[in-house]
């Protein structure tokens, strides 16, 4: 039930709306109606929208873009402009309104036979400095957490979204851009959106101050139906189109509740005008077909992939970034060579176009790339075809194919028939005294950095990223993908991984040996060090959850980060005594799973399971706490690293790894990437013993094996080396070894028909 507050709310709208809704051109008799919720749902508002339905509307299915300069109005691969402009440039002052620069824009894409798609930004920053230091508007305070937007770091200060005051300006706003364009026959769209933060993407900051004033999932749902009327009423002539997103779950809502509270309404009072869009395409989307998508809950972010999948030709993708100049960001999912533009730009395309789009939008610096133009054209005729007639996209390939007699490069394929990634797990001493040793070899696609707490947090709640940041750098700039390894400690003498001043405050478990000394751990279940590791967390996902140079943090659970409580039989025997059990560890790993999760909503996230928690308690006999652990993992969308995998067959068994997979694989509505290494080299001196050339190629046959008929192609997988696999399968080393590197080769590039050979 819609509390008094909302009402109210509803209610002054409704009184202070109908004075500026006078004004409104006679023609328009839509818009002299005042907004209120359920009175906007009369009968008559909607005899008059299936009218308004009944016309042409001018916006055309095909590709767009997100600008408007002359190289870009001139490409003939597009069909519009997504033009953006902010609220507070065009009205400066209160009922003072400068078009100058939005006509200008207007007339010169009009004049090219291009059409209009207004993305006026009248949410957060966006709003009107005047508005903003009214005192009776109610205003909240956030930090600016996105590395790649000029507000990173800063604290800004917006509108609550329920604000009568700014609603009522708001919608005044709005009624004046309807009366200047609503009769351009230029203008074919509007963005609806109403939480906009930054821009007009769908972005609602987890904001204390926020939630403390009022915030609730119901009344933000009769914020978004005031919104898309206010928008309606004012462009009767135009299509609506809004980005979804997740949002702050509360109560019995979750993160998609308002998202498709929203979609629902807008395809049900708006049905041949209305579309719903994701503003993230890259390659990490799986396609609509896809089981992920198809048995999504709503507690899970793919549930909006869904909502798209759930209304083919009414729905829309904009691309994440450029693949032109951001072509790491655009393949998330790592599925072609580092900086392909082409194969990426393919994946990209064939994901999108398995939910039948109406239109795609691009960033310009792709428009003007003239080395992609003939995927564009591919893309821009296909989206025309798809929404025109019913046909399925390998017909309408075929006969693209036909009448050009020519092959286009974009072609349908399956999503998982991507190369297998290659992993560098670069040891500390290795990174401290080479950073960028490797970094320009041809096989690696991501490297593994071990984050140093002791370095970092030498002094606690101090932190100093800066070395760290250095050598991040090496990395991205040669064109590889990081992966961040925390680590809470290991058991070197004396443990140099965990910073001493944790034991101030935490247990200690000590233990020696002939081999190590004396060594001392954290008892880490205890919620002492937990509030402690939870701080470390905290800053670590301020510093890194917004660096694009950062795709993966491998989480620190246990010994070395891996699930793995203590290896050794004497710290086995200490951590015994101390008071570990499996249920403690259970609960201590899904506390830490959530920090995690909560501190990195943006990042993938690789959780490593190794096949032992302490001497003699092994996965193999303990499978129903794997099957907790992945399932909890799984939920929160985590990524796996098995570590223990082994050119023996029984040795492997023994691990309790392809149990656990098979579950994995099994549970309904997750998509991850399942990773295989091993502590030791795959090939080379391994401790007391030596893995020849001829275990390598079992190892990599072992994985494409479980690949091929445990994971069943479901997912995409990735393997972990060490310096032992680059140093013989690097051309520049005395150690190359053609066999090893030709093995590597086969192993990145295999597919189905390889593996049936093998």
């Amino acid at each position: 039930m819609v509390n008094k507050q909302i009402i109210l709310i509803l209610l002054i709208i409704t009184v202070l709306l109908t004075s500026c809704l006078s004004n409104v051109e006679e023609t328009h008799t839509i818009n002299e109606k005042p907004i209120n919720n359920e009175e906007s749902n009369s009968q008559e508002i909607q005899n008059e929208e299936v009218e308004l339905n009944n016309r042409t509307i001018n916006f055309l299915p095909g590709n767009y873009v997100n600008s408007g300069s002359n190289s870009v109005l001139k490409n003939t691969n597009i069909e519009g402009v997504l033009l953006s402009m902010r609220w507070r440039n065009i009205e400066t002052s209160k009922g003072k309104y400068n078009w100058n620069k939005l006509d200008k824009k207007i007339e010169l894409i009009e004049k090219t036979g291009k059409k209009v798609v207004l993305n006026i930004m009248t949410s957060g920053v966006n709003v009107p400095d005047w508005l903003l230091e009214n005192k009776d508007v109610e205003t909240f305070s956030f930090i600016g957490k996105n590395k790649n937007q000029p507000i990173y770091g800063k604290t800004l200060k917006i509108p609550v979204y329920w604000d009568e005051k700014y609603l009522y300006e708001k919608q005044k706003f709005i009624n004046e851009l309807g009366k200047r364009y609503v009769n351009n026959p230029a203008v074919v769209g509007v963005m609806v959106s109403f939480v906009g933060t930054i821009n007009n993407d769908w972005y609602i900051p987890k904001n204390q101050e926020l939630i403390d004033k009022g915030y609730s999932t119901e009344k933000m749902i009769e914020i978004g139906k005031i919104t898309i009327d206010m928008w309606a009423q004012a462009f009767p002539k135009q299509a609506l189109k809004l980005p979804i997103g997740k949002s702050i779950q509360d109560g019995d809502n979750t993160i998609t509740t308002l998202a498709e509270t929203i979609t629902k309404y807008g395809y049900s009072k708006y049905p041949n005008r209305f579309y719903i869009q994701i503003n993230a395409l890259s390659t990490i989307i799986p396609k609509a077909n896809d089981t992920l998508v198809q048995n999504a809950q709503k507690d899970n972010i793919i549930y909006l992939l869904k909502l798209l999948a759930q209304h083919p030709k009414k729905i829309g993708f904009q691309m994440i970034s450029s693949v032109t100049n951001d072509p790491n960001r655009v393949d998330k999912a790592r599925l072609c060579p580092s900086r392909n533009t082409d194969c990426i730009l393919n994946k990209v395309l064939e994901i999108a176009l398995s939910y039948k789009p109406y239109f795609i939008e691009y960033m310009s610096e792709d428009i003007e790339n003239h080395e992609i133009q003939n995927i564009l054209e591919s893309s821009n005729k296909i989206l025309k075809k798809v929404n025109n007639k019913e046909t399925n996209n390998k017909e309408i390939l075929k006969e693209e194919v036909e009448e050009n007699n020519t092959t286009l490069n974009f072609l349908p394929g399956n999503y998982n028939n991507s190369k297998n990634q290659i992993f560098f797990d670069f040891h500390y001493k290795l990174q401290k005294k080479n950073p960028n040793l490797y970094s320009d070899h041809n096989l690696i696609d991501s490297v593994i950095l071990i984050v140093p707490w002791t370095e970092i947090e030498q002094k606690e709640g101090e932190f100093n990223f800066k070395n760290l940041d250095e050598v991040i750098d090496l990395w991205y700039n040669s064109g590889k993908h990081v992966v961040l390894r925390v680590i809470p400690y290991g058991q070197t003498r004396g443990n140099d991984v965990t910073p001493p001043w944790v034991y101030n405050s935490v247990s200690a478990i000590r233990f020696s040996s002939t081999k190590r000394g004396e060594v001392i751990i954290p008892k880490v279940w205890e919620p002492a060090f937990i509030s402690i590791y939870s701080k470390y967390i905290e800053a670590l996902g301020k510093h890194y959850n917004f660096d694009n140079r950062v795709e993966y943090i491998e989480v620190g659970i246990g010994h070395i980060g891996y699930t793995t409580a203590q290896p050794s039989s004497e710290g086995s025997k200490a951590f015994l005594q101390a008071g570990w059990s499996i249920d403690k560890w259970e609960s201590y790993i899904q506390k830490v799973l959530k920090i995690y999760r909560d501190n990195f909503p943006d990042k993938k996230l690789i959780l490593t399971i190794s096949p032992i928690l302490l001497r003699n308690y092994y996965l193999k006999d303990n499978l129903d706490f794997g099957e907790k652990i992945i399932n909890y993992a799984a939920k929160k969308n985590y990524l796996f690293l098995f570590k223990g995998i082994s050119e023996n067959e029984e040795e492997f068994q023994n691990t309790g790894f392809i149990p656990l997979i098979q579950y994995l694989v099994n549970l309904d509505g997750i998509y991850t990437s399942i990773g295989f290494g091993d502590d030791w080299p795959l090939i080379g001196k391994t401790g007391g013993s030596y893995r020849s050339e001829e275990d390598f190629e079992k190892i990599l046959s072992n994985v494409l094996y479980i690949k091929n008929n445990i994971i069943k192609r479901k997912f995409p997988i990735f393997l972990v080396v060490l310096d032992n696999e680059l140093s013989v399968t690097y051309k520049k080393s005395p150690n190359f070894n053609s066999d090893a590197y030709e093995a590597l080769v086969r192993f990145k590039e295999s597919n189905n028909q390889e593996i049936q050979n093998e």
